[in-house]
């Protein structure tokens, strides 16, 4: 591609606004193109702003927060679903007086004053023993022991204390056990990051959406009740 004088663009935009953003790499330079380049600013038409106290405004060089993205190609809804629509598509004042319609992506972006870089989704975020911990890293992990078709990573709250555990499906019969995958964290994660649970399942739990369902993964591990 650098050979040819080919230029490459990134470019990021959910389903729901199609794409607002674009970052190009110059072929010249693509001996130090980042491993994780920008997803760059606006596209024509794109408006890429933050949400404070109820009120939208653009980012300032250094802010980090969830991006709410406005214009002429945000979306009209979710066909057959009002609530989700509502919760984020939603009409919302700015700071400079005129309110906007938008988007709310639930993709946690950082401004360096010039391009937006991704760091997270806002509803995966996980906080444990006061670190913040990106489960897509661990899951990565997980997911490169043989054996493994797919992990998750979650929080759960054990004896009043927030810990991490990992569910996973496997790709045959046999497949790694909990003691092989928190050895394969350990090696490669700090110690906050390595998940104290684990359980292995035939399938993952999906919602209505088509998404990974996290709270039922959660409940999972929740503690057994006697009935009285």
């Amino acid at each position: 591609c650098a050979a040819a004088g080919v230029a490459l663009v990134n470019e990021y935009g959910p389903s729901e606004t199609h794409v607002v953003t674009q970052y190009r790499l110059d072929p010249r330079e693509a001996a130090s193109w980042p491993e994780h380049p920008p997803i760059g600013g606006a596209v024509a038409g794109a408006e890429l702003l933050r949400e404070a106290d109820g009120v939208l405004r653009p980012f300032a060089a250094g802010e980090e927060a969830e991006l709410v993205v406005g214009g002429g190609s945000v979306g009209l809804g979710y066909l057959g679903d009002p609530e989700l629509t509502a919760a984020r598509f939603r009409t919302l004042p700015h700071g400079d007086g005129t309110p906007r319609r938008t988007y709310a992506t639930g993709d946690v972006v950082r401004f360096d004053g010039a391009d937006f870089h991704f760091v997270a989704r806002a509803d995966d975020q996980l906080k444990v023993s006061g670190y913040r911990v990106e489960p897509a890293e661990v899951e990565a992990v997980l997911g490169a022991v043989p054996g493994v078709r797919r992990a998750v990573v979650v929080t759960v709250e054990v004896a009043g204390s927030r810990r991490l555990a990992a569910v996973w499906t496997r790709t045959g019969a046999d497949g790694p056990g909990p003691v092989e995958l928190a050895a394969a964290c350990a090696a490669h994660l700090p110690a906050y990051m390595v998940p104290r649970h684990f359980r292995p399942v035939e399938d993952l739990p999906v919602t209505a959406n088509g998404k990974v369902d996290r709270a039922a993964l959660r409940a999972l591990f929740a503690p057994a009740r006697t009935a009285v």
